[in-house]
């Protein structure tokens, strides 16, 4: 029955599986909480050197411009 039910869902899109056995509850429930982490914590801090690869559009769009629209007073 699990077999079959498996198949119409892969037929219409599904990602299914059919398993057997039993499994602790950190594998069923995907409880990763005590693992470490492979890759590196601390990132370095970026925020003040200057970014070399700026072009004149960014620049350009980092400028204030004055604004156009000027509010009409006692309206």
């Amino acid at each position: 029955m699990g077999i079959v039910l498996c198949s119409l869902l892969i037929g219409c899109g599904y990602d299914a599986y059919c398993v057997y056995g039993t499994a602790p509850k950190e594998i069923t429930t995907k409880d990763e909480a005590l693992m470490e982490c492979p890759f590196p914590i601390e990132m370095p801090d970026n925020e003040d050197e200057e970014d070399p690869e700026v072009d004149k559009d960014e620049e350009q769009m980092s400028e204030k411009k004055p604004s156009l629209i000027t509010p009409i007073e006692d309206f």
